[in-house]
């Protein structure tokens, strides 16, 4: 019923799905369907995402945790993390769409109900992704910056990303599946969070000793 529900959302977005259709693509009743789910549409919605947060929330801790944070440096750790979140993303797709399709409409609409859902889910993977950030202040390798507020810019900026390269796939193949793999993801993200934009000294003298040299 799930599987058929995120094709179904994905496709034709919430307010387009019908609990009609998703029955017929589950091959079961709409009265089984609402045995297991009363809340039709929003329930399946719900436990759709739930699972996603969840599966979140479980690479996030076990990426971070407290014996890899002592043995290893933050930066490796991070890249290694973001990996397997886009990994996540590329192998459901369709729940990014869906993700991708309702948050922001739900979060903007007078549905308080389903508002306050995101938040929740938000503040909770941002809890989980708190202790990496603290130890990385703590232990002098990121700088003293507000813990939550960082913790909401990379989980943007790892949306943003992704988003990008569905965009980008569109634009070259015409479907939403990104043609990037999660490690050049990862790198480029990794590289914007830790390094900037701003090119450094060394990167500037490099590139000039790279270049040909003119004959005289």
């Amino acid at each position: 019923m799930l599987d058929a529900a995120r094709v179904v959302f994905a496709e034709k977005g919430y307010d387009g799905a019908t609990i009609d259709e998703i029955a017929h693509r589950a091959q079961y009743g709409k009265g089984t369907l609402y045995n297991y789910f009363e809340g039709g549409k929003e329930s399946l919605l719900r436990a759709i995402l739930d699972k996603m947060y969840d599966d979140l929330r479980a690479i996030t801790s076990s990426s971070f945790a407290p014996e890899r944070l002592a043995a290893e440096p933050l930066r490796p750790l991070f890249y290694a993390f973001l990996v397997r979140v886009f990994s996540y993303y590329h192998e459901h797709l369709d729940v990014f769409l869906i993700l991708l399709k309702e948050a922001y409409r739900l979060i903007l609409a007078d549905e308080q109900r389903m508002a306050s859902y995101f938040a929740t889910q938000r503040d909770e993977l941002v809890a989980t992704l708190r202790p990496a950030l603290e130890h990385g202040v703590s232990s002098g390798q990121l700088r003293d910056l507000p813990i939550d507020a960082l913790g909401q810019i990379i989980l943007g900026n790892i949306k943003g990303c992704q988003l990008h390269a569905c965009l980008a796939s569109r634009n070259t193949t015409g479907g939403c599946r990104p043609d990037v793999s999660p490690e050049a993801q990862a790198q480029l993200l990794t590289t914007l969070l830790f390094d900037g934009m701003l090119r450094t000294e060394a990167e500037g003298s490099a590139e000039l000793t790279d270049q040909p040299q003119a004959k005289n």
